[in-house]
């Protein structure tokens, strides 16, 4: 069983300095796109470079050296983590993926740091190509010092991040019993709401707390489960599926543990209305009538008064019915219940309804047996982008998803088939996931190998690219056997 890990590492807030470590990661973005399309001396470099000159200024108020570190998804000034807004997240994900692509833990500056350095900093590395596994930090700093900068140098990737394949086996353990225990936990929750039983709200903050600690450390084993449609389970799936896609969005946007568990309880009690739809409705084979949605459109309000009956919510019971009211009104303030004011759903429905169109469209449902395949699920939802969804939430969770969502089947250019197991954080590279191979050239079986796509060989090319997306029930795959 893998270990929780307490991390020893702050969180920047706001301030100056929280500002300028944010200035400092967006201008490093910009320079390094700007120095692969122009020569050293075009003046395309003035304003990046004296952004980073006065980002700098401001980090040396503290001290004369400070270090930029990648840690997990993480970027940090010293051993403060940095948070970041939606409009610095390209910037931030750019710079964290480079980082590891690289293979180089952090970039220390030392005052005084020149224009020049920082020119021919980003020349350098945006040409480095990683010699091997050993200690490429070091013939990166020989690159720098040929070039004659001393104010910058690499640090080594720290030995975390040299994920061992048995320390993934255990977190995706760990993931499994946490999701499974959510699963149990919810259908606990429903049935004793139902039958107006007390509820074990300990448990439930308890099992949320665990998806949290799993999803700061290692999010993909977790949404690989959500991949898997548990038909005869679908209402108890479905809610445990939405907590951890709407605390993955949350994770990305920065929010603190507290939040993210916050977040997660109000998901997990967002359809907790339809406890009170009759069961004959909810399980109907064929098509709703006009009255059944009418009773179906009312599980809202149901959720509502739901919530209210339970006990021990406190400061969680506000955000929790928000959540289970508004999380089929729209962006553009359609949908469902239909309110006299007319006011935009708060920052978590936002999030929850997203989450939630996305595990509905990729489930088969009594009254929807045949689900989309998680790629066209994404692009139906990217159609209502700005309409039924917020855009930026949105935005965000294209780029966790990826191109190819988890769960897809895939045939590459080798012949190869593979399923999604993991997206590329790069957002420049959202089409090259990590995939594991089901069958090889011969559509022969193979023993479930992974491959990240954005490897490239020797003359620089991709060694496996994605031709298409596949249907999993015509190749008769069943992603349990992979995801389990």
């Amino acid at each position: 069983m893998a270990e929780t890990v307490t991390s020893p590492f702050k969180t920047e807030g706001s301030g100056p300095i929280a500002k300028s470590s944010r200035i400092l990661i967006n201008q490093i973005q910009v320079l390094l796109r700007t120095s692969q399309i122009h020569d050293i001396g075009n003046v395309a470099f003035d304003r990046p470079v004296t952004n980073l000159i006065g980002a700098l200024d401001g980090l040396f108020k503290t001290d004369t050296e400070f270090a930029l570190r990648c840690r997990g998804e993480y970027l940090y000034i010293d051993d403060t983590r940095v948070r970041y807004d939606i409009e610095d997240m390209v910037s931030y994900e750019l710079v964290s993926s480079i980082m590891k692509e690289k293979k180089i833990g952090s970039f220390n500056f030392q005052k005084p740091v020149s224009q020049d350095d920082l020119k021919k900093f980003a020349f350098a590395l945006n040409s480095f190509v990683p010699p091997g596994p050993n200690q490429p930090e070091e013939e990166f700093n020989n690159i720098l010092k040929e070039r004659g900068i001393y104010s910058i140098w690499a640090g080594p990737l720290e030995e975390a991040e040299q994920i061992k394949l048995d320390d993934l086996a255990d977190r995706r353990k760990m993931a499994k019993k946490t999701y499974f225990q959510a699963v149990s936990v919810t259908r606990g929750v429903m049935n004793s709401i139902k039958s107006e039983q007390p509820t074990h709200l300990k448990k439930v903050k308890r099992v949320i707390q665990g998806i949290v600690d799993i999803i700061l450390g290692e999010e993909a084993s977790l949404l690989g489960l959500t991949a898997i449609k548990d038909f005869d389970e679908y209402t108890y799936n479905h809610c445990v599926n939405v907590s951890i896609l709407a605390m993955t969005i949350g994770q990305k946007l920065g929010l603190d543990k507290n939040m993210l568990t916050k977040l997660g309880i109000a998901a997990l009690f967002h359809d907790i209305g339809k406890v009170d739809v009759p069961i004959e409705i909810l399980n109907k084979p064929a098509s709703f009538t006009e009255d059944e949605w009418t009773v179906v459109r009312k599980h809202p309000e149901m959720g509502v008064k739901a919530i209210s009956k339970i006990r021990g919510l406190n400061e969680l019971a506000a955000s929790s019915m928000a959540v289970a009211f508004e999380h089929h009104i729209f962006y553009d303030l359609t949908g469902y219940p239909v309110t006299r004011e007319k006011k935009m759903p708060n920052f978590f429905s936002r999030i929850v309804s997203i989450s939630d169109q996305y595990d509905s469209m990729t489930s088969a449902r009594v009254y929807a047996r045949i689900p989309y395949s998680p790629d066209k699920a994404l692009s139906l939802m990217m159609e209502r982008s700005g309409v039924q969804l917020d855009p930026l939430l949105f935005k965000i969770f294209a780029n966790i998803i990826g191109v190819y969502p988890i769960g897809t089947l895939v045939m590459l250019d080798t012949r190869e088939l593979g399923l999604v197991f993991e997206s590329n954080p790069n957002p420049e590279k959202l089409d090259r996931p990590k995939v594991i191979l089901i069958t090889d050239s011969s559509g022969k079986r193979v023993a479930g190998k992974t491959v990240d796509l954005s490897e490239t060989g020797q003359a620089g090319g991709y060694r496996r690219s994605i031709i298409k997306a596949l249907d999993p029930k015509k190749y008769r795959i069943n992603l349990a056997e992979y995801f389990l």
